[in-house]
C-alpha cells in the first residue's frame, strides 16, 4: 500500500512537472486566443478559449471572451466591432488604457448600441478615476440594456467615489433586485447613508 502512494505522488508529480514544462496554461491559452482575436481569427479564438476552459472551467475571461467570439462566429455582433473589442482586451492586458479607450470608441463608432463595449468603456474610465465619464457610460449601458446588473453595480461604484450616497444607494439596490452580488464592502459604506 505505501509503494502504491509513492508511486501515485510520483505520478502526480511527474505531471505536474510535465505541465510546467511543456504545458499551457489557462491564461496562457487565454492570451493566444487574443492574439487571434485581434488578427480577426474568431475560429482560432475559439479553440484557444476553449482549451483554456478545458484547463480551468473557472477562468472568467475566457467564459467572457468566449461568448464576444460566439457573438462575432454568429454575426450578432459586426465583425469589425468584435475586432476592436478584441483589440480593447489586448491594450488592457498590457495596461495601455488610453490605447484600450480608443478602441472601444472605435467599436462605438461600429455599432453605437452594443452595450458590452459601452459598459467595458466605463469600467476603464472608472479605472482610471474619469467618474463623470464612466457613469455617462454605465447609464448608455442601461439605456440598451435595462436589466445589465453589472452596470448598475459599477454606476453605484462611481456615484460613491463621487461622494453622491443616495445615488449610489438607489443603483447598488437595482443591482441586487436583478441578482448581482454587490461587493460587501460597498454595502458596508453606504449603510450610514441609508435613511432610516
Amino acid at each position: 500500500m505505501k509503494v502504491l502512494k509513492i508511486n501515485l505522488l510520483l505520478l502526480i508529480l511527474f505531471s505536474l512537472m510535465t505541465a510546467i514544462c511543456y504545458g499551457q496554461t489557462a491564461q496562457d491559452y487565454y492570451d493566444k486566443g487574443i492574439d487571434y482575436g485581434v488578427a480577426g481569427k474568431f475560429v482560432k479564438v475559439q479553440q484557444e478559449f476553449t482549451k483554456a476552459l478545458e484547463l480551468d472551467s473557472f477562468y472568467t475571461p475566457a467564459k467572457v471572451g468566449l461568448e464576444l467570439v460566439e457573438d462575432a462566429l454568429k454575426q450578432r455582433i459586426k465583425t469589425r466591432t468584435a475586432l476592436h473589442l478584441f483589440g480593447g482586451i489586448f491594450y488592457h492586458n498590457k495596461g495601455m488604457y488610453d490605447e484600450e479607450i480608443a478602441e472601444y470608441k472605435k467599436a462605438i463608432e461600429v455599432d453605437p448600441n452594443h452595450a458590452d463595449t459601452h459598459y467595458n468603456l466605463g469600467v476603464v474610465y472608472g479605472n482610471k478615476g474619469m467618474h463623470d465619464e464612466a457613469i455617462r457610460e454605465f447609464k448608455k449601458t442601461i439605456e440598451i440594456n435595462p436589466n445589465y446588473a453589472d452596470a448598475y453595480n459599477n454606476l453605484a461604484a462611481a456615484y460613491y467615489y463621487k461622494g453622491e450616497y443616495s445615488l449610489a444607494i438607489t443603483y447598488c439596490d437595482r443591482a441586487i433586485e436583478l441578482g448581482y452580488r454587490v461587493y460587501p464592502k460597498l454595502l458596508e459604506f453606504l449603510e450610514p447613508y441609508r435613511k432610516r
